[in-house]
């Protein structure tokens, strides 16, 4: 039998020009990759979120973990992890273009306990390749031999936006790894590599590393992607494609020795023909105890992304829409049984599986679930089935809140995001539904509140569901449900501007100051409350207030989005009242202060020409620098929307606590066992 891999006599002889020609083909493209440093531990909102065994977040992240054969020796790594981050949803979280990232991993032996840790950060500056992918994350572990459980957690430091994923592997695996490698043409990743890599890493390390393997490859069902296999297998290994939640492959092929040769310990192949619809599955090897890894599907004819897996994602954040190729028929849709009873204990038992996944720290499978066969139901029975529907979740989550009512947070979550999921494919009845219901959940919570803590954590679930109605286009709404925080919270300062800004959008200014001026009374310093004040003074004919309030915000001495709002609007009035030199004057003090960041130049250049130095303001205009993709939306924009960051860090608030509940869901599902399915 031919052996597709290198004789072992030819490693050395090969190393070199092997590596050279990984390093060439490299996603890196002479880019030095940013060296990650140690925190010397991880802070214990992020340790807690790690553990917890959940998964979701509002950075979108896909990991990736290859076993490497155990070392001779002692105390090398036995695992490589990839982490990546999608460029778009890191950059939505910043102010600024630099990108304060850190890591935290936990690896998890079969027995519960941990086995390996580590913490990392890097501060990101510059690097407009952000935009385009994303953030590759790297780190080798050396973890004993066996099956790990890898808990990764990646948090946005100046925003505190996080994800959550985790990924098992079979460490010091001695047959069946492999990786998929990207394209040539892939556009590169912003590589930060983890203090735990080697400077001198094992020949398959270093090819490994200068090949890039993706956390979330994608493939064409035409095949000819390339595949590296190691150790080198005696023969051509067949592939094997399965559909994620299925048991038996879709589609399989024997893969086909790959022009080009091999670097060492690596044999490189061709994948086959998988023929298969878009979507999620597992690709492995037949016969490997390795679980495979997960793999994207493109649609036939189509090239794969340049970009790569964050090409892919729609706007509801989810990779190519899934089908179920080759699962298991799907059930009946509970609409089509006989009966009110029989049609209830159908939507039960759909909405039982969910809850599982859900217990289980699985909240976006929960979601792509329920989604589903909710919308089969709805579909065939349109009618009845809202109304059975919502009544049969009612009496599911009755009697898990009785058991203990902090299921209830995890619950209004997965309502929230079913909402949302709902709405974006086009289904505003299940989305209604799935909203009132996130909405009931979190009432509840709040009833059984028996401190301000809970009271606190029941604001944070309703502002969650406020931001998401926001960003759906739906603010009167959202400013209902903002005032029921509020409510809860008294003097909460996200609940009240949520619902300020609705009020100066309808123009009912009186309201927005009788609200702001709740506001700070509790928070006499909340520089956005004192901004929209002023705004709102000014707008109704307020004299000499408005024009105090603004100067005030524009010298002290932070350094934020109010500053640079409160210098335009002052430098404007300054103007109105023929004093277009002292606002000139104004907005370059301002400027030197803010930087580019305050948007500043274009208001200077206009002042510069409301005080008759025309030549002076289009020098100004000459020297404004092009605009850049890493920057985020200018003061003024964000002065005209909703208050995103403050009611974003309230709905991350509340993601954590759901995902840390979760363990909670899965124990009261247990105790209950057949009884919440009556």
């Amino acid at each position: 039998m031919r052996r597709a891999g290198p004789a072992p006599l030819a490693f050395a002889a090969s190393a070199l020009v092997a590596a050279v020609a990984a390093l060439a083909a490299s996603p890196l493209r002479g880019q030095e990759p940013i060296r990650a440093r140690g925190l010397g531990g991880a802070r214990p909102e992020s340790a807690a979120l790690a553990l917890s065994g959940g998964e979701g977040g509002d950075l979108r992240l896909t990991v990736a973990a290859w076993p490497l054969p155990a070392p001779e020796g002692t105390g090398g790594p036995t695992v490589l992890l990839v982490v990546e981050a999608d460029g778009q949803s890191l950059l939505r979280r910043s102010e600024t273009p630099a990108l304060p990232l850190e890591w935290t991993v936990y690896a998890l032996g079969a027995d519960g306990a941990v086995t390996g840790f580590l913490a990392e950060g890097a501060r990101i500056e510059g690097r407009e390749e952000v935009v385009d992918t994303g953030v590759r994350f790297t780190a080798a572990l050396a973890l004993p031999a066996g099956l790990q459980s890898l808990r990764v957690l990646v948090r946005h430091r100046a925003s505190g936006a996080f994800g959550v994923r985790k990924v098992d592997v079979e460490a010091g695996a001695a047959t069946g790894a492999f990786a998929l490698l990207p394209p040539p043409e892939a556009e590169p990743w912003v590589e930060v590599r983890s203090g735990t890599i080697p400077e001198t890493p094992s020949p398959l390390l270093a090819a490994l590393l200068a090949a890039g393997p993706s956390a979330l490859p994608a493939a064409r069902p035409e095949g000819g992607g390339r595949i590296a296999v190691w150790p080198p297998p005696e023969a051509a290994p067949r592939v094997e494609l399965t559909a994620e939640g299925a048991s038996s492959p879709v589609a399989a092929g024997e893969a086909l020795p790959a022009a080009g040769g091999a670097s060492p310990g690596v044999a490189l192949f061709e994948l086959p023909s998988l023929a298969a619809p878009p979507g999620l599955y597992r690709l492995a090897l037949a016969g490997a105890p390795a679980a495979g890894a997960r793999v994207a599907i493109v649609p036939s004819g189509a090239a794969l992304p340049p970009r790569g897996w964050p090409a892919l994602f729609a706007q509801v954040g989810a990779p190519v829409a899934a089908e179920a190729a080759g699962a298991p028929p799907p059930e009946p849709s509970p609409a089509e049984s006989a009966g009110a009873a029989e049609l209830e204990r159908a939507f039960a038992a759909s909405y039982l599986a969910a809850l599982v996944e859900l217990g289980a720290g699985a909240p976006e499978r929960a979601v792509a679930w329920l989604a589903e066969q909710e919308a089969a139901a709805v579909a065939s029975e349109r009618r009845e089935a809202l109304r059975h529907l919502g009544r049969a979740q009612d009496g599911v989550v009755a009697r898990l809140a009785a058991r203990d009512a902090e299921v209830l947070l995890p619950i209004a979550d997965l309502h929230r995001r079913l909402f949302a999921a709902h709405l974006g494919a086009g289904h505003p009845g299940l989305a209604r539904q799935s909203l009132e219901q996130a909405v009931a959940a979190t009432r509840r919570y709040a009833g059984a509140a028996t401190d301000p803590e809970d009271r606190r954590l029941a604001a944070a679930s309703f502002l969650g569901l406020a931001a998401t109605l926001f960003e759906s286009s739906i603010p009167r709404r959202a400013a209902e449900l903002a005032a029921e925080a509020e409510k809860l919270v008294p003097g909460h300062a996200a609940a009240l501007l949520a619902q300020v800004v609705v009020l100066e959008r309808a123009q009912q200014h009186r309201e927005a100051l009788s609200l702001l001026d709740r506001l700070l009374k509790s928070e006499p310093g909340h520089r956005e409350a004192r901004l929209r004040r002023a705004l709102v003074d000014q707008r109704t004919g307020a004299k000499r207030g408005p024009e105090r309030e603004l100067r005030a915000l524009v010298e002290e001495p932070a350094r934020d989005w109010v500053s640079a709002v409160a210098a335009q609007e002052l430098a404007r009035r300054l103007v109105e009242d023929r004093r277009a030199e002292e606002a000139a004057r104004l907005l370059a003090a301002a400027e030197a202060r803010l930087g580019e960041e305050g948007g500043l130049a274009v208001a200077r250049a206009w002042a510069e020409e409301r005080s008759g130095r025309r030549g002076a303001a289009l020098t100004h205009l000459e020297r404004i620098p092009p605009p850049s993709r890493l920057r985020g939306d200018s003061p003024r924009r964000r002065d005209g929307r909703w208050p995103e960051e403050a009611l974003q860090a309230e709905r991350r608030a509340a993601i954590e606590a759901a995902l840390l509940r979760c363990p909670v869901l899965a124990a009261a599902l247990e105790a209950a066992g057949g009884e919440t399915a009556k």
